[in-house]
């Protein structure tokens, strides 16, 4: 190890022969170690001094405090990884560092090789505590883990302000003890359905937490193999601003609905023979007609004679060109025989062929032509006004990419532009990756329309960003509708988690020491009776010379079927109790000696911190010899 990057360790150990050899021995090992022969000085150096890496603490440190109570104070104001050292290996007395700290219990007299492996294990664990940390406060969910019974034992959220109470306040009460009724009604039915299922995923409710009313979706997922234990991970996702967009949407249909029904214009459709099949009410009123007394009639029935075939003639005319809009005025006759002379404004309808199937229609009654002018320019505003607030950019352009014909607010908004500047402005020179372009074009012309597309868009500041697009071309006018989403910061988000998960699963396969975890399988008394290999990571190959592939699944007994009884049932304890276990020990079907530390995963499941010790014993042995 590089003498410079010495870890600093804090040796806290009352009798002095023993402090000085296990002091001598660490150093050996390049370890940086300042002694302390009791819990208050040990309080007082780590309260004047942050750079200790690592507490080394003895149990029973005579009079004054002991080393666990010790360990709670500093750990109070450090976040630091202690290890207790003690000649006792009582339950009770491991139990109780468990509930202070679980970085490691190492029983003294224990080799100088097992004390350095267990530190490394601490520091190791420490590191892994705090990437989680870091990926606990990177989530904005509020997490919680609770058992079947609804009693909560951990709770972590990046933003306290979604809380009603303070974490602390809710760890060790139950779900119907800390929310009301609703709430817990519909949190404990989550976790029910998870203990089913395995998940629940969707439910809702609403909160009112200490910025306000919210709203929240929560996920819970069932802690896999604690079955000893059953308890469940709950996510609570504050989904408020969803809900209140999924409001405005629900408000913003009833508009539209609203819109056509109550509107003074006629809004019409039919299909390519002229055929009514559908208006609002506005029409009926004009026409003379009641509700269902209209569908199904010949639309040309009601154009005053006059006109009639003028109409006829420039719809067949329509139906047989390439425009989509159009405008055209006649009179309409009512059942009454009242005449209303109408400004029409139609659109013609398209199947996935281009073929004009129908014709959608917007009339208005121009008889008292400067009051209908002007409500016609009120419901050109509306129209506008629902484009330009929806919360999607909105746009439609020529597929040649020569020119933007129209865009609303959030579009513009997205690419960094104002409205003067788009209008009849090249879209193909927002495209980042020319190539995606033409792939676009391509799948278009073949198929009519894309949904979802990510692509890579240029902003007018020369900013990169990723977007998803859903687009629909017209292609007797090559025309394109779509609509583009800004997924920048949602992309680089799942980009920075997947970069943490490769660090974490770098650093393991980085181990020089093989680990493995593995399953204790018991008969029906619950003995260990035998063990399966779970995962393990490329060290296990080195240490082990077995390949994972060969291994992953396996029993102990199925791939050594002569190996010793002692191995499953030291094992099986560590399992079944969550008692870690360091030992060396002989496994005569690789005939290898191993240097082990065992420790609880998840209940009947442990992890092996192991490394071959043969070539260090016989240098020990020539040594003495």
């Amino acid at each position: 190890m590089n003498p410079s990057t010495k870890k600093r360790i804090l040796l806290v150990e009352d009798e002095f022969l023993l402090a000085v050899s296990e002091k001598l021995q660490l150093e050996k090992y390049w370890y940086d170690v300042t002694t302390v022969n009791s819990g208050e000085k040990a309080i007082e150096a780590t309260s004047g001094d942050s750079s200790f890496d690592l507490v080394l603490m003895d149990i029973n440190l005579g009079k004054g405090i002991d080393g666990t109570q010790a360990a709670g104070i500093m750990l109070k104001d450090h976040d630091i990884p202690i290890v207790f050292l003690s000649s006792h290996t009582e339950p009770e007395i491991v139990e109780k560092t468990e509930k202070i700290t679980s970085y490691g219990y190492v029983v003294k007299n224990s080799t100088i090789t097992v004390l350095d492996a267990s530190i490394k294990m601490a520091f190791k664990l420490f590191d892994a505590q705090k990437k989680l940390e870091a990926t606990l406060d990177a989530l904005p969910d509020l997490f919680l883990e609770v058992g079947l019974d609804g009693i909560v034992s951990n709770v972590h959220s990046s933003f306290p302000e979604l809380l009603h109470c303070t974490a602390s306040e809710m760890i060790g009460l139950r779900i119907p003890e800390l929310f009301p009724s609703e709430v817990s009604d519909t949190l404990m039915s989550a976790i029910r359905e998870a203990h089913e299922k395995g998940s629940s995923l969707g439910k809702q409710y609403v909160l009112d937490v200490r910025s306000g009313r919210r709203w929240f979706e929560i996920s819970v997922s069932r802690i896999a193999n604690r079955l000893l234990d059953t308890r469940f991970i709950l996510l609570a996702h504050d989904i408020t601003d969803r809900v209140h967009a999924e409001r405005l949407v629900l408000e913003s249909r009833k508009q539209y609905v609203d819109l056509v029904e109550r509107t003074p214009d006629l809004i019409t459709k039919v299909d390519s023979d002229g055929r009514i099949l559908f208006v609002n009410h506005s029409s009926l009123e004009l026409f003379g007609l009641e509700p269902g007394e209209c569908v199904g009639r010949i639309a040309y029935d009601f154009i005053a004679a006059e006109d009639r075939e003028d109409t006829i003639s420039a719809f067949e005319m329509w139906g047989r060109g390439e425009n989509e809009h159009f405008k055209h005025e006649n009179t309409v006759v009512g059942i009454d025989g009242r005449t209303h002379r109408v400004m029409w404004i139609i659109r013609a309808e398209r199947d996935a062929s281009g073929k004009v199937v129908g014709f959608e229609s917007i009339g208005r009654d121009i008889t008292d032509y400067a009051r209908k002018t002007k409500e016609l320019q009120e419901s050109e505003e509306k129209y506008r006004d629902l484009f330009n607030k929806a919360e999607v950019g909105m746009f439609r352009s020529r597929l040649d990419g020569s020119e933007f014909l129209e865009s609303n607010d959030k579009c513009l908004s997205i690419l960094g532009m104002e409205r003067e500047e788009s209008i009849g402005k090249p879209t193909s020179i927002f495209w980042a990756d020319p190539a995606k372009r033409d792939e676009m074009v391509t799948t278009l012309k073949a198929e009519g329309h894309i949904e979802d597309l990510e692509c890579r868009l240029l902003r007018r500041d020369g900013k990169v960003i990723t977007c998803i697009t859903s687009l629909k071309l017209y292609p007797d006018s090559e025309i394109l509708e779509g609509s583009i989403i800004d997924i920048t910061e949602r992309k680089e988000l799942a980009n920075a988690l997947q970069q943490k998960e490769r660090r974490l699963q770098s650093v393991f396969n980085a181990m020089t020491e093989g680990f493995s975890i593995q399953e204790v399988i018991t008969d029906d008394e619950g003995k260990p009776i035998d063990l399966r290999f779970v995962d393990a990571n490329p060290a296990f190959e080195a240490q082990t010379g077995l390949k994972n592939e060969e291994t992953l699944g396996h029993t102990l007994r199925e791939l050594f079927p002569t190996s010793e009884q002692y191995w499953i049932d030291r094992y099986g304890k560590v399992g079944l109790t969550g008692e870690p276990m360091s030992f060396e020990a002989q496994f005569s079907p690789l005939g290898k000696y191993y240097h082990v530390s065992a420790f609880q995963t998840e209940p009947r499941q442990f992890g092996v911190l192991f490394m071959d010790v043969a070539e260090v014993l016989k240098a020990q042995e020539a040594r003495k010899g």
